[in-house]
């Protein structure tokens, strides 16, 4: 038994001399066919330490066993082909040509509900002014051409309110709010009957045209009042309104667009009120 064992331990320190099939050979004749359950056990101890043995001493060997390892773990480092980028390439266009309308046609209708707010603001605050100063408020549509727009044509895109006092003195209630760019009112008197109403005139003494910023005097108005009482004086039978939509479709659109808001003044009453499809 001894000597079977020193056999195989001197087949074993013989490994990185002889390499690994003389080593186990070696390791194998140790043992005779009639050897004892323990000489196959020796056995399968030297196969181990001979594997550890060419791993501690082959290095490179050991980098390529790594490689089919991860082969049969069906690891793969294999990169993107350019057929395979180029359908990705495509279908992120297509998808581009399907998001794109549809972010412009959300942003053109925020536009309109931005504006419909701010006009129904201004005509609330301005009635609400009138009847706890016990004055007439005076609610101006400025038509002007937009700075650095091509072109000359006027459009309606700003709405201020004055305060009357009995000189008939205007004072600015606030700063003149003006439209989202993308936005306009429509001019046509059948969809903004308060912008078929006379132009604004002006006293130099007492109500003189005021500069607005960026635009100086070079536009017209259209103008209509609450009086203290709430009401306006505005023709009782007839329905007043402006009509907001998007400036791409033109100022004097017969027909408003698809997407539109209408902002309403009771003659009567002063309530505002708006209605949007």
């Amino acid at each position: 038994m001894n000597a079977d064992f020193h056999r195989l331990k001197t087949g074993i320190s013989q490994v990185v001399a002889k390499g690994f099939p003389a080593a186990f050979l070696l390791a194998r004749k140790s043992c005779s066919h009639g050897a004892v359950p323990p000489c196959s056990f020796g056995i399968r101890a030297a196969r181990w330490n001979i594997w550890r043995l060419r791993r501690d001493h082959a290095p490179a060997q050991r980098g390529g066993d790594i490689e089919r390892g991860r082969r049969h773990s069906g690891f793969s480092c294999r990169a993107f082909s350019l057929i395979e980028l180029l359908v990705v390439v495509a279908l992120i266009a297509l998808l581009a040509t399907f998001a794109v309308p549809a972010v412009g046609s959300l942003n053109r209708s925020n536009a309109v509900t931005r504006a419909q707010q701010l006009i129904e603001q201004q005509l609330v605050s301005a009635r609400q002014t009138a009847l706890a100063r016990n004055r007439r408020v005076e609610v101006r549509f400025y038509k002007f051409t937009e700075p650095g727009a091509i072109g000359n044509a006027q459009t309606f895109r700003a709405v201020q309110a004055f305060l009357i006092d009995e000189n008939n003195k205007a004072t600015p209630v606030g700063r003149m709010a003006k439209l989202p760019d993308s936005v306009l009112l429509n001019e046509v008197a059948a969809n903004s009957s308060l912008l078929g109403l006379a132009d604004k005139t002006w006293d130099a003494s007492n109500d003189p045209q005021v500069s607005l910023p960026g635009v100086g005097t070079s536009y017209t108005a259209k103008a209509f009042q609450f009086r203290p009482d709430g009401s306006t004086g505005l023709t009782a039978t007839n329905m007043w309104f402006v009509t907001i939509h998007s400036a791409i479709n033109g100022a004097t659109a017969a027909t408003p667009p698809s997407n539109f808001a209408t902002v309403q003044v009771d003659p009567v009453s002063g309530a505002v009120r708006s209605y949007r499809p």
